[in-house]
């Protein structure tokens, strides 16, 4: 009687292990973000790795998108060096790889996939890595309710000129002038934002980082 017991109670914990791999809750829980525990035999990994050093399986990804990429949390990224990178591992873990492999390791890899296509589409964009540095201080910009810290008067007042400077276009000559004017912005905005990162002037960097959002969206009318 003990046997079939200790069968049902192992296919129970496969069960239960199958369906922590699907939802991360069991990663999440118990990793770091320098460390990855290998879910098959439990060996403590740098998280950089895509692979346990101990047993060679698939590891799981839930890090931040700096720490996956080998990067150190920095505005200053290089746009051809993160695509590299990301095609290098994405080509290590393709789900397409693990076709014969065993069920978990198939369900990890599309996970680590489609968090590998996260975290380029974040870091490879300028507003998207301010937002997700920006989140990993703790700061929500697409969130105001709580951050008083981002109302900006200046900014607002520069918000109403460029909004009545927008009513006021008519031509082909205005739009290409609105549209250089806000590519301007732009370039000085990235680089305060790169500043503000520098001095961990944070709350300046999620103002800065609401200015870039508006002037990209100003200037996509016109380009």
């Amino acid at each position: 009687t003990i046997i079939p017991l200790l069968n049902q109670a192992l296919s129970l914990r496969i069960l239960m292990r199958r369906v922590d791999v699907a939802v991360g809750s069991l990663f999440m829980s118990r990793n770091t973000d320098n460390i990855i525990i290998c879910f098959f035999c439990r060996h403590k990994n740098v998280a950089h790795q895509l692979f346990c050093q101990n047993c060679n399986k698939i590891l799981t990804a839930n890090t931040n998108f700096f720490i996956k990429f080998g990067y150190p949390v920095t505005f200053d990224i290089n746009p051809t060096d993160c695509k590299n990178r990301y095609l290098k591992m994405q080509s290590q873990v393709h789900p397409d790889l693990f076709v014969k492999k065993s069920e978990i390791e198939q369900t990890l890899a599309l996970n680590v996939s489609s968090y590998l296509n996260d975290a380029f589409n974040t870091l490879k964009d300028n507003l998207s890595r301010s937002k997700y540095i920006l989140k990993l201080h703790n700061i929500d910009i697409d969130n105001h309710a709580n951050s008083d810290f981002l109302e900006s008067p200046e900014f607002l007042d520069e918000i109403l000129d460029l909004n009545e400077e927008q009513s006021q276009i008519s031509g082909d000559a205005e739009q290409e002038n609105f549209a250089q004017k806000m590519n301007s912005k732009i370039t000085i905005t990235l680089a305060d934002i790169a500043n503000d990162f520098k001095v961990q002037n944070y709350n300046q960097a999620a103002i800065d980082t609401i200015k870039l959002s508006y002037y990209q969206k100003a200037s996509k009318k016109y380009n």
